[in-house]
C-alpha cells in the first residue's frame, strides 16, 4: 500500500505537470501558434475550454491529464468524482441529447465511437469539432490514443511532450512488474482473467490476455478469441492465479461447479481489482494492474526498487494554470 501510495503520489506530480504545462495564454486561436491542429482528420482551431465527453473512457482521461476544470459535459454513464461536482449528462454515444450539448456551446466533442447522423450533423453545422478516439487494440494504440487527445487539449508540441511522459510512465510500469514476475514465478504457472462469470474471459487477442502473458504467466483462454471461453473446454480450466473484476466475489467462485476446485480458488489465490479502470484504458490503469501483480505475487517484489515513472524534461516557460486537478485533489498532492 506504501508503494502504491508513492507511485500514486510520483503520477500526480507527473500529470500536475501535464496540466500546467504549455498552457501560454491566447487572445484568440490567430495569435496562438499552436493552433489549428489536425488529430485524426478532425480540425481543432484553439484551445478547447468546453469540452463533452460521451465516453466514460475519455473522460476518465480528461481527468486524470488534469483537464477535468474543462469539461462542461458528459454521458450518462460516465463516472466523476465526488470534487468534480455535478456536470451536465447529455445521454450517451448512442442516444445523445442533442439539444443539452448544443446548449452547452462546447468547443470539442469527444467519443470512443461514431455518433448518429442526429447529432453529427448540428455539430457540423455549429462548427463544433468532434474528435473519435476508439478502444486500442495495444499499448501502442493506447499511447497514440493520449498522443491524440492531449494534442487536441494543448497542441502539436505539448501534445507530444505529454505522449513521451504518458509511454514513459507506461513502458517503466509494465516492464517492473514483467521483469519481477517472469523471474520470479515457476514455468507453467497460469492464469486468467475472469471480467464476469462463468466464462468472460481475457482470451488470446485481448489486451488483458497478453498482459498475463507478459507477466511470463500461461494464459488459459489464450487459444479462443472475443472473451468467449467455451463451455466445452471447462474441465481443463484450472489456473493458479485468478485475476477478476471486483463484481467476481470469492464466496461466488467457491460456491461454482466451474471454479470451486481450481488452483486458484482452494489456494486463495484470487485477487480482485477495478475492471473498469482497468479496461477503458486511461492512464490509471496501469496503476491498477501493478496493483493486482503487486497482491498476487508480493515475493516478487521483495528487495526490488520500483523505478521513477517520470521522465525528466525541461518546463515550457510561463505556463497559464489549469483548475486543480482530479489527481492532485484525490491524493491531498
Amino acid at each position: 500500500m506504501k508503494v502504491m501510495l508513492r507511485v500514486m503520489a510520483a503520477l500526480c506530480g507527473l500529470l500536475l505537470l501535464f496540466s500546467a504545462a504549455g498552457c501560454a495564454p491566447a487572445d484568440s486561436p490567430s495569435e496562438d501558434l499552436r493552433w489549428p491542429v489536425t488529430v485524426r482528420e478532425t480540425t481543432i482551431t484553439g484551445s478547447p475550454r468546453r469540452v463533452v465527453s460521451l465516453s466514460p473512457a475519455m473522460t476518465a482521461s480528461l481527468i486524470e491529464l488534469g483537464f477535468a476544470g474543462r469539461l462542461a459535459g458528459v454521458s450518462d454513464s460516465c463516472i466523476l468524482p465526488d470534487a468534480l461536482g455535478e456536470i451536465e449528462r447529455c445521454g450517451s454515444a448512442l442516444l445523445p441529447d442533442t439539444a443539452a450539448i448544443l446548449a452547452l456551446q462546447p468547443d470539442l466533442v469527444v467519443a470512443s465511437t461514431d455518433l448518429p447522423a442526429a447529432l453529427t450533423g448540428p455539430l457540423q453545422e455549429a462548427g463544433i469539432p468532434l474528435l473519435v478516439i476508439r478502444r486500442a487494440a495495444d499499448l501502442d494504440g493506447i499511447l497514440d490514443n493520449y498522443r491524440a487527445l492531449a494534442t487536441a487539449m494543448q497542441g502539436e508540441e505539448q501534445g507530444e511532450r505529454i505522449a513521451e511522459q504518458l509511454e514513459y510512465f507506461a513502458q517503466q510500469t509494465l516492464s517492473y512488474l514483467n521483469d519481477a514476475v517472469s523471474q520470479s514465478v515457476a514455468e507453467g504457472t497460469s492464469a486468467v482473467y475472469l471480467r464476469k462469470m462463468p466464462f468472460i474471459i481475457a482470451t488470446g487477442d485481448t489486451l488483458e490476455g497478453s498482459w498475463l502473458t507478459d507477466l511470463g504467466l500461461v494464459n488459459q483462454a489464450q487459444e479462443f478469441e472475443g472473451w468467449d471461453y467455451p463451455l466445452e473446454a471447462e474441465p481443463d480450466l484450472n489456473p493458479n492465479y485468478i485475476f477478476c473484476d471486483r463484481s467476481v466475489t470469492l464466496e461466488a467462485l467457491q460456491s461454482s461447479d466451474y471454479y470451486r476446485r481450481t488452483s486458484a480458488v482452494t489456494n486463495l489465490r484470487v485477487i480482485p481489482l477495478d475492471g473498469q479502470q482497468f479496461e477503458q484504458q486511461s492512464p490509471r490503469m496501469f496503476l491498477v494492474w501493478e496493483e493486482a501483480v503487486r497482491t498476487a505475487f508480493p515475493e516478487a517484489f521483495d528487495g526490488v526498487e520500483r523505478p521513477s515513472i517520470v521522465l525528466p524534461m525541461e518546463p515550457p516557460p510561463a505556463p497559464e494554470p489549469e483548475p486543480e486537478s482530479w489527481w492532485e485533489s484525490l491524493f491531498g498532492h
